[in-house]
């Protein structure tokens, strides 16, 4: 485990020194928005041209 964090940090060493331009200008943190499954419509590729079964929805309206 140390070999390995040892090595990590000295390639992150090396780039900065080396090539700048490789590494991220800024920290990006990537988060995934979902909605309820209930809410949010089927994506194009589930659309079989066959009726939906609305059998076991739990909204009211539909």
């Amino acid at each position: 485990w140390d070999l390995r964090c040892y090595l990590r940090e000295q390639m992150l060493t090396w780039l900065q020194a080396e090539a700048p331009e490789a590494l991220p200008t800024y920290r990006a943190e990537a988060t995934l928005i979902r909605a309820h499954a209930a809410d949010a419509p089927p994506p194009p590729e589930a659309d079989t041209g066959l009726p939906r079964d609305t059998s076991l929805s739990t909204d009211p309206a539909s």
